[in-house]
């Protein structure tokens, strides 16, 4: 395959993207499997002339090996490769538990692989050869959408780390709250007075941050679903 690698000179004088004001993690890897040399090469250069960290592998395999799981990013993931090819690929993240946005790309018009990608989870699909323009305004958009997934999912641990330091009294009250019962019908079931119920619903609003009882509500379900 071919493609028109830029020269490093040209690369920096590309035009700002709407995607370019996105809050992106300075943590954040774009990760190309590709076992195409050239291919892997046109994106660490792009990639890198506008700061952003790019690892590149010959194979899944490869990326499996060193992947360890705590960095954000995208990966762009050719379809056809010798051995295990895009979409098993994708498989595998799957069931290892990898949810970075996947950016498949083909130079063969594989359209009907190309769908079944995307049905697995896939975020976008592009066809080589792919501009520099629109393959960072893809990674780009790709890299802020998992910017916002683990943005959301710290919270969520957030969350869940308050409600475990609840008292197993607490937990109970909150059950009953979450399930619409009052005070007073929660200090009957619990055998305690309303009042104590009132109590340890103030503590709870305390411990977890929240301002309301609704509030609350909304927060136990978010992290509990």
């Amino acid at each position: 395959m071919t493609f028109n690698r830029p020269s490093p000179s040209g690369l920096t004088r590309l035009p700002p993207k709407a995607t370019d004001s996105i809050l992106i993690s300075d943590r954040s890897t774009v990760y190309v499997i590709d076992d195409d040399t050239e291919m892997r090469e046109f994106v660490v250069i792009l990639g890198r002339s506008i700061g952003l960290e790019v690892k590149a592998f010959a194979s899944p395999l490869d990326f499996l090996e060193t992947y360890d799981g705590r960095r954000p990013g995208c990966i762009l993931l050719d379809l056809i490769m010798p051995g295990i090819g895009g979409l098993e690929a994708q498989q595998r993240f799957t069931e290892d538990g990898i949810d970075l946005p996947v950016i498949l790309l083909s130079g063969y018009g594989d359209i009907a692989s190309a769908v079944r990608g995307i049905k697995a989870g896939a975020a976008e699909f592009l066809e080589k050869p792919v501009s520099r323009h629109v393959l960072l305004e893809h990674v780009q958009r790709c890299l802020a959408q998992d910017a916002e997934r683990a943005k959301a999912a710290a919270a969520t641990r957030d969350l869940r780390d308050r409600f475990a330091a609840l008292s197993r009294r607490e937990a109970e009250i909150l059950e009953s709250i979450v399930e619409g019962r009052s005070s007073r019908e929660i200090g009957d079931l619990l055998g305690i007075s309303a009042k104590t119920v009132s109590i340890h619903r103030g503590n709870l609003l305390k411990k977890t941050g929240a301002r309301s009882t609704g509030q609350l509500i909304g927060m136990t379900l978010a992290a509990w679903g």
